[in-house]
């Protein structure tokens, strides 16, 4: 009967416009209200009075629809926002076939991240190749689908990422890589596991599962 509810009000709130600089804001599965004022934008970072960090996913009719990033502590209801500047994410991955570097910040095209990659490509001799790419990356939050106890996927959040640029051997040559997994954090600190597929000109294309482990800034 509460999720039902909720959703009937979340409804409510997304065909009433709200004429005042109280912005109402969805965080997890709670309904909360706070001033914001004109700074409430796609892809702002926010901390809460728990010391969460979350992100700014989208705003309609004075409604402002967040996604939990980093958990310090309990929500609060009606919990007083703290813009802060955009989210820095490096990340190191490591599989059985390559082991690459990761650098991303968060824009306004959230929850899209830019991401720049660097790294080295082996097979059961050693290394084979370097591997400088860029491209991009989404996280989709879980924290709002599921009410559980399990921290893991409360806080948890589904990872896909592409990057594309060269790898170089004796020669440059093309290379791409694709990937996806799940993603956790730990405070600031986050962890990944999951499975890549790397194609290259000359090596041809290779799956490789995964693990990493990133800090959040």
């Amino acid at each position: 009967m509460r999720r039902i509810a909720a959703l009937l009000i979340f409804l409510i709130l997304l065909v009433t416009p709200v004429f005042s600089d109280s912005l109402t804001y969805v965080y997890g599965s709670s309904l909360s209200s706070t001033e914001m004022g004109d700074s409430a934008k796609a892809g702002r970072m926010y901390l809460d009075e728990s010391g969460n960090l979350i992100a700014l996913r989208s705003v309609s009719n004075g409604l402002a629809v967040f996604d939990k990033i980093i958990s310090r502590g309990p929500y609060k209801s009606g919990s007083t926002l703290t813009a802060r500047g955009p989210l820095h994410e490096v990340m190191a991955t490591g599989g059985l076939s390559n082991a690459l570097a990761f650098y991303s910040i968060s824009t306004p095209l959230y929850p899209l991240y830019p991401v720049i990659a660097a790294g080295a490509d082996y097979t059961s001799s050693g290394i084979s190749g370097v591997l400088v790419m860029a491209g991009i990356h989404v996280d989709v939050p879980l924290s709002g689908l599921w009410n559980s106890q399990f921290t893991l996927i409360l806080n948890g959040k589904l990872t896909g990422w592409g990057v594309a640029g060269v790898r170089v051997t004796g020669s440059v040559e093309f290379a791409c890589e694709y990937g996806f997994g799940y993603r956790h954090n730990l405070g600031a600190f986050c962890w990944g596991l999951g499975v890549s597929w790397l194609y290259t000109v000359a090596g041809g294309s290779r799956i490789n599962p995964y693990l990493g482990l990133g800090v959040d800034i």
